[in-house]
């Protein structure tokens, strides 16, 4: 575990994944956004160890394209999480209820900048709704009106988007491809950092600039994410490595890792024996 300055892009390039990646035909993201936008899905998620990346993208379809932007490949992202400070949000995942959310801010390697909403819809579907961000915090009319929206599209009692505040601060570098046959995505998301954010009831405004601690790094490991209505051929090569579906929410282990009070609930396994050194160090 390692406190540093923060950043609003990743920490560290992606030596691990760059080469083994340059084989891939590109996929733009106009057209990645047509074909396999994917706003309602299933999610896998893998924790997967640097040193096995380049196995497992010997495994995927031939035809598999690679996200690439002005000769990028890896892009940073940084995402801002808002809870309550009762930290609803992460208690209701924690406590797996079905109508749980996530808000959150993300910012990308482009300068774009959305507000997102996540939900569970039928079938366990996660159903993803955004807009673009104002970068307002208190949030704007227009951001609590959407989040408001979204909350009653999908029947959640959440709380009123004026007591939603950035509670973390996640960085990491993805990198996206596009599978061939079913449409569906895979991401992979390394160099993940987190800082907890000022949790004072008394100068909640502070929480979106001042940040509560050093940056936590989360190690040589990288979490591998499908997108799709089910299995595809990536996951097959996952399970052929070893490797099976995990709990894991970048808010949850953020929160839990920067706050030692918070005990690990449904992400124990997870955050104790997948994510030993951040929990360690």
């Amino acid at each position: 575990m390692t406190a540093t300055a923060f950043a609003p892009e990743a920490l560290h390039p992606t030596p691990a994944l760059s080469p083994a990646a340059r084989h891939f035909e590109p996929v733009s993201l106009f057209e990645l956004s047509i074909v396999a936008e994917n706003l309602t899905r299933h999610d896998r998620k893998y924790v997967v160890a640097l040193s096995d990346l380049p196995a497992i993208l010997a495994s995927f379809p031939s035809a598999s394209r690679i996200l690439e932007i002005d000769d990028a490949q890896h892009f940073p992202y940084t995402s801002t999480y808002l809870d309550t400070l009762e930290l609803d949000s992460y208690r209701l995942a924690a406590t797996r209820r079905r109508r749980r959310f996530k808000v959150r801010t993300r910012n990308y390697s482009n300068g774009a900048a959305y507000l997102e909403v996540k939900t569970r819809g039928q079938r366990g579907l996660t159903v993803k709704e955004r807009i673009p961000f104002d970068g307002e915090h208190p949030l704007s009319a227009t951001s609590a009106a959407f989040i408001a929206d979204a909350f009653a599209v999908a029947h959640i009692d959440g709380p009123n988007p004026a007591d939603l505040w950035p509670a973390l601060r996640t960085s990491y570098t993805r990198t996206t491809f596009l599978l061939p046959d079913d449409e569906a995505r895979v991401t992979i998301d390394t160099d993940l950092a987190f800082r907890s954010l000022a949790a004072d009831p008394a100068s909640r405004a502070r929480r979106a600039a001042a940040p509560h601690g050093g940056v936590v790094e989360l190690g040589p490991l990288a979490i591998v994410e499908t997108k799709a209505m089910a299995a595809t051929a990536v996951d097959h090569a996952l399970w052929s490595h070893g490797y099976r579906p995990t709990r894991i929410s970048k808010y949850a282990a953020g929160l839990i890792i920067t706050n030692p009070e918070l005990r690990p609930g449904r992400w124990h396994r997870t955050l104790t024996h997948l994510v030993p050194d951040a929990l360690s160090a």
